[in-house]
């Protein structure tokens, strides 16, 4: 891993192989994937290494999708939004899908009960609402 050198910044080890830099209280991480990994937001993949190699060399277009089940958004929003901006702050491209199929068919999730199901006419109002928002 790459440290960028700013001046008057305070770097330690975290662990084996693992630093961090002190910025104002922020850390910085050359690799947004190292990031996602030390906050958490990664807890398992397949190929790492490929994943990791991929981020830190080229701007990656990705996207995260937001079911408009309600007018707004919820707690659970917040976590994709949080990952979008770190990898938006790494030079990738986030594209926020504010879809209806999901919605329109019920929780996919294997839960027990069933989501309400919506009518076109509100998930089109909680599609313009979220828009909005994001």
């Amino acid at each position: 891993m790459q440290i960028k050198v700013v001046p008057r910044v305070f770097s330690r080890p975290l662990g084996e192989n693992i630093f961090f830099i002190e910025i104002l209280g922020g850390i910085f991480m050359d690799n947004v994937f190292d990031v996602l990994m030390e906050r958490g937001y990664i807890k398992q993949t397949t190929h790492e290494e490929e994943i990791r190699e991929l981020l830190g060399k080229e701007s990656v277009t990705f996207y995260i999708g937001f079911d408009p089940t309600a007018d707004s958004l919820h707690v659970g929003h917040f976590i994709a939004m949080m990952f979008m901006a770190h990898m938006q702050k790494h030079g990738h491209k986030p594209i926020a899908l504010v879809g209806g199929g999901t919605a329109m068919v019920g929780d996919p999730s294997g839960r027990t009960d069933m989501r309400k199901m919506l009518t076109r006419e509100d998930i089109d109002h909680n599609v313009a609402s979220i828009k909005t928002i994001i």
